[in-house]
């Protein structure tokens, strides 16, 4: 395929899809509350198809109407055969941390590329809990519920290590105590957080969180827009034209809305109104910005930088 690019300007409104990582959050909170929830304008995606499918051999049961996802949650049971996650690194962390409370001996697997990226933090933690499990031969087994108490996550490689245990903090038998070492992306953990509170979750602490035991509620929850799709679209506003997003939360704990304050900190015209974001061309200003917490805008900070007067740095 050829893909021919011409220099042009953009100018134009377009709404934003909803949010991958919200959307694969809801569908593993959902499916640990007992009873039906819905899932209004969730992402369908490979990745979150991938999330789906796992839940629904652990049990889960869905249905499609309109918009919406219709989960009937609560009632996990062991898989017929191993459970693939396709190319989904989201879904293996999440699915593997799922599958402990399901009691008897699950199965993970994925494509060889999935099954070469780090998950032994994860393992560890779930060993902590009380839980028996191994990667071997790019295949993960686990085996045996969560206890609680103290639980150490290193966080450094991934914050899905500390999400996926948070997932599944609330089905621990007694109180757990997770002390997240070097977390990384911390926006991504409160956005974990911030999904299971719509579901009924409460979870005290910032780097060390306190989980009671306690359920899942079932709820009606509104996938938002999301910002990492936004991002690029706001970005060529900034560079060669005129460019709006809508269907966004301004107040969303996502790590990627990130770009209107580097957008507006390098002197771009920048109007935020309800749920849309305007972005005009601009004169770039050079910056010095640390994008440890939102490393998905890395690239696009740096397309910014080439643009703007001075030297700045990422």
């Amino acid at each position: 395929m050829i893909v021919l690019v011409k220099r042009s300007c953009v100018d134009g409104v377009v709404k934003a899809p909803p949010s991958k990582s919200v959307t694969h959050r809801a569908l593993a909170c959902s499916s640990l509350a007992d009873g039906k929830s819905e899932l209004i304008t969730p992402l369908l995606c490979d990745d979150t198809k991938a999330t789906l499918e796992a839940l629904k051999m652990l049990g889960t049961k869905f249905s499609f109407k309109s918009d919406k996802i219709i989960v009937e949650g609560g009632r996990l049971k062991a898989p017929e055969r191993e459970i693939y996650c396709r190319s989904s690194g989201t879904t293996l962390r999440f699915m593997t941390a799922v599958c402990s409370l399901v009691g008897s001996e699950c199965k993970l697997t994925g494509n060889s590329n999935l099954m070469r990226r780090p998950i032994e933090p994860l393992l560890a933690a779930l060993r902590q809990l009380g839980v028996e499990c191994r990667l071997d031969d790019m295949i993960i087994s686990v085996k045996g519920k969560p206890k609680g108490g103290e639980v150490k996550v290193y966080g450094e490689i991934s914050s899905q290590f500390i999400s996926a245990i948070l997932l599944i903090a609330p089905s621990c038998e007694k109180r757990t105590l997770i002390f997240c070492e070097k977390p990384s992306s911390k926006p991504y953990i409160w956005l974990t957080l911030e999904v299971q509170r719509k579901f009924g979750i409460k979870i005290s602490g910032e780097n060390m969180f306190e989980v009671h035991p306690q359920n899942y509620r079932p709820t009606i929850f509104k996938v938002e827009g999301d910002w990492s799709s936004a991002a690029n679209i706001l970005a060529a506003g900034a560079l060669c034209g005129k460019a709006a997003v809508e269907g966004l939360n301004i107040e969303s704990v996502q790590a990627d809305k990130t770009i209107v304050e580097i957008l507006k900190m390098m002197n771009t015209k920048v109007n935020v109104g309800g749920e849309k974001v305007v972005v005009e061309k601009s004169d770039l200003e050079a910056i010095e910005f640390d994008v440890t917490d939102c490393p998905d805008l890395f690239p696009l900070a740096c397309i910014l930088a080439a643009q703007a007067k001075g030297a700045s740095i990422v």
